[in-house]
């Protein structure tokens, strides 16, 4: 039985301290989950987009139906919803921004890519349909290994340990050496297939 259901029916209720009992019981449970599922992503993001979830389920406390799953994995899943959003946002921003040609140009492309790029090799395929069809192609096409969409996502996300990105691609049994020449030419042509592509990926978030 759902530990949490009694929160549902205060809510469904309408007590006014429905909200602040919800977060004290399920606030923690909720970003431990989250951050697993996007450990990559900004901590103060992952926060938002929960405290996004609990705002919803006050706002319509119907739309949980406690015959398909327990509220944490209702919260879970608007929350990852929230967070498709805010990258998209976030994405369309950077791309809109961006000055044409330069080095000021590529780097705002590759974070702009990232954030997108990132949700898709993190979350689970079903959850994908909130991508546009014409994004979530262009990512397959773009970097068709998933071991490159997450190398991108450490990199837009500032990580530069040679380990962490040697244990990626398999290759932590190599000398160190070794590791930082693979990892360099593996960093080079993920870089070289988002200049390639950059244009379109410039046309599809101004479709």
């Amino acid at each position: 039985m759902d530990p949490h259901l009694h929160l549902h029916n205060q809510l469904l209720s309408g007590d006014p301290a429905a909200l602040e009992r919800l977060v004290a019981e399920c606030g923690a449970a909720l970003e431990r989950t989250l951050h697993r599922r996007h450990i990559a992503l900004p901590r103060d993001m992952v926060r938002d987009a929960a405290n996004d979830a609990f705002l919803a389920v006050v706002a319509k406390p119907a739309a949980f139906d406690p015959q398909k799953g327990s509220l944490l994995n209702f919260l879970v899943h608007i929350a990852d919803h929230k967070l498709a959003d805010r990258l998209r946002a976030r994405s369309r921003m950077l791309v809109r921004e961006t000055p044409v040609g330069g080095a000021a140009e590529l780097e705002r492309l590759e974070s702009a890519g990232s954030a997108v790029l990132f949700y898709a090799s993190q979350t689970p395929a079903r959850e994908l349909d909130d991508l546009p069809p014409e994004i979530s192609t262009w990512l397959s096409d773009t970097l068709p290994d998933p071991r490159d969409r997450k190398l991108l996502s450490m990199i837009c996300d500032g990580r530069q340990s040679v380990e962490d990105f040697a244990a990626i691609l398999g290759i932590e049994h190599l000398a160190l050496p070794e590791q930082r020449a693979a990892v360099k030419r593996h960093r080079d042509r993920i870089l070289r297939r988002l200049r390639y592509r950059r244009e379109e990926l410039r046309s599809l978030y101004h479709g």
